[in-house]
């Protein structure tokens, strides 16, 4: 498998941007119906940046079914790309895969901000061996977290941004996209792509795709990014219903931020871990 990244090209399903349309349609394809709507146009990102037509009529471009090895696989014409959140993760992800191979497009290894603590003497290492066992796998998911919730708390903060750096360098010199959780972050994020790109001496210094993921900045932050010469042609911004319009009061803002950004921007995603 050659290409490893999914782009949408979506405005004819978004324009107006009317409230009740983005909040229905979002809702529907984190469901098992989704493969009842009209195909999309779309596009697969190859792992060298190169777009080319065709695929599945669907991809849900971030998901974590792979937490329950019981979930039923998508429904026909849909096709899904896990992510794994730690290192016991990376073979939960594949064995998913194993299970539903004509379902699962591409996965991802990786350690999640929540998960930086726990990370074991040389999982760099470990991580570098898994994406070269598996070449149409990419790097995820992986970010910056500065929220804190009751039953979940973030790793510590300079720890999370070594191992984020850590797996963005690793994603660029294999030249694997990545898949990016983002809280709370913003400006450490933004910090640390332009970091980066210096430190790599231009777009060498990115992976050939940064999908952020469930983007939920503002839309002036997201065309701060895409004004970074050496990301505006490969970053990209996944929505999901799960977590940009199950709070209605966050419609009005998704709309404005889905209505700013370049369509072939746009990604979608269910974010889901089972039916939900």
């Amino acid at each position: 498998m050659s290409s490893v990244f999914i782009v949408f090209l979506i405005s004819a399903v978004f324009l107006p941007f009317l409230v009740e349309e983005v909040e229905a349609f979002l809702s529907t394809l984190a469901k098992e119906t989704l493969q009842t709507l009209p195909p999309n146009r779309e596009m697969e990102f190859g792992v060298h940046g190169e777009l080319k037509e065709g695929g599945a009529t669907y991809i849900d471009s971030h998901c974590h079914l792979h937490f329950n090895d019981n979930e039923p696989p998508p429904g026909h014409g849909v096709q899904v790309c896990p992510m794994s959140v730690d290192e016991e993760d990376w073979e939960r992800v594949v064995h998913y895969r194993k299970l539903n191979p004509s379902s699962v497009y591409s996965f991802g290894f990786g350690v999640h901000p929540w998960y930086t603590d726990g990370i074991s003497d040389h999982w760099l290492d470990k991580l570098e061996e898994k994406l070269l066992e598996y070449p149409d796998a990419i790097v995820g998911e992986i970010g910056l977290d500065r929220a804190k919730s009751i039953d979940r708390r973030a790793g510590e903060w300079a720890g999370q941004v070594r191992c984020f750096e850590a797996q963005m360098r690793l994603a660029a010199r294999l030249g694997r996209p990545a898949s990016v959780h983002c809280v709370r972050a913003w400006g450490a994020l933004a910090d640390t792509l332009r970091a980066l790109a210096r430190e790599g001496g231009g777009a060498a210094g990115l992976p050939p795709a940064v999908a952020i993921h469930s983007y939920t900045g503002s839309a002036e932050f997201a065309q701060s990014l895409l004004s970074i010469p050496e990301l505006k042609d490969r970053i990209y911004f996944g929505f999901s219903h799960l977590v940009n319009a199950r709070n209605p009061k966050n419609i009005p803002k998704l709309v404005g931020v889905l209505a700013a950004l370049p369509e072939d921007r746009l990604l979608l995603e269910s974010d889901a871990e089972g039916e939900e």
